[in-house]
């Protein structure tokens, strides 16, 4: 018994830095893409959110930045849809 709850905790404990590598890679990939955005790099920028949407797909600043991306270059139709998605993650109306 104690060796199947010993196998547990650090099952857990794998799960967890699992997770936390996600976040992590989330948060990278979010920083390059607001870099590459500033310097005007959009296509670029647009690579990283994207990057940083699959290790995290509730990154709410990360999808705001990419419906910014897609209202420039006129595709209302997917700036609407992350807007959207921003709106139900949490992102005031505003």
């Amino acid at each position: 018994m104690t060796r199947f709850i010993t196998q547990i905790l650090l099952l857990c404990a794998t799960l967890s830095a699992a997770v936390a590598t996600h976040a992590e890679d989330a948060d990278v990939s979010y920083e390059k893409a607001v870099q590459s955005y500033e310097a005007g790099e959009y296509e670029e920028s647009f690579i990283h959110l994207k990057n940083a949407l699959q290790a995290d797909p509730n990154l709410l600043a990360a999808r705001l930045l990419l419906a910014q991306i897609y209202f420039n270059e006129g595709d209302l139709a997917s700036a609407e849809e992350e807007s959207r998605e921003a709106l139900l993650l949490g992102a005031d109306m505003n």
